[in-house]
């Protein structure tokens, strides 16, 4: 009979993360089906809400920088999706 070789914890510790079942986000699947969805619409929601904000301001600004504050809102790269 063969006599197993001893683990180091860290042999243990990169053996038991190999058999885990838990993905590249640090959550389980079922659990990731659920929360990457509601992390793209809370960033979403932020972008809105940014937007919404400008354009409050829009009313009390002057033409030009109206225009330019709008033509900005407009180019707006933050959004996710």
């Amino acid at each position: 009979m063969s006599k197993k070789k001893q683990k180091t914890p860290q042999e243990k510790k990169a053996h038991s993360l190999a058999k885990d079942r838990w993905n590249s986000y640090g959550e389980n699947d079922k659990a990731s089906r659920k929360a990457i969805p509601a992390r793209r619409a809370e960033q979403n929601r932020r972008v809105r809400r940014k937007a919404k904000q400008e354009l409050g301001v829009l009313k009390t600004d002057s033409e030009e920088a109206s225009d330019l504050r709008e033509s900005s809102l407009m180019h707006d790269i933050e959004r996710v999706g």
